[in-house]
């Protein structure tokens, strides 16, 4: 079940099978969200424009996330990306100007960032914490404060 926690606190439960498409984009209620165990993709545009988001657990059988997926959610602080993902699409967390962290635990050798361009110029993005031996392409993250 995904879970979409909103600024007034209240809760909403939806049973999304397969990709989570873009039925939440530009919601400026939305602070938080659970992402249930059934989603393996988040579509194109999903959570784009959602600028009050401040985070996202994402399950582990997520495979893929769409090109601006997280695009302009300028709340958003930190993202744990799951160990098994294939792809992360282009700009998928562009415009998320407070993204401070991301933390990624994947399979040694795999580089799935890819040159994507993935996170904007003007993130303040310090550190991607990742397992020894993960390869990331550094460059994605041109022009951040990344360590």
């Amino acid at each position: 079940m995904t879970k979409i926690y909103l600024s007034d606190g209240t809760t909403e439960e939806f049973n999304i099978v397969g990709e989570l498409d873009d039925r939440f984009s530009n919601n400026k209620n939305i602070v938080r969200v659970e992402i249930g165990d059934s989603v393996t993709d988040i579509g194109i545009c999903a959570f784009c424009g959602c600028s009050n988001l401040t985070s996202v657990k994402m399950p582990d059988t997520l495979e893929f996330i769409g090109r601006y997926a997280f695009y302009a959610c300028k709340s958003l602080k930190k993202v744990i990306i799951p160990d098994d993902i294939i792809h992360i699409g282009a700009g998928a967390f562009k415009n998320c100007y407070n993204l401070y962290e991301v933390w990624y635990d994947g399979k040694e050798g795999h580089n799935y960032f890819g040159k994507t361009h993935s996170y904007s110029d003007k993130t303040k993005l310090r550190r991607i914490l990742k397992k020894k031996g993960v390869n990331l392409d550094r460059f994605i993250f041109n022009n951040t404060d990344l360590d």
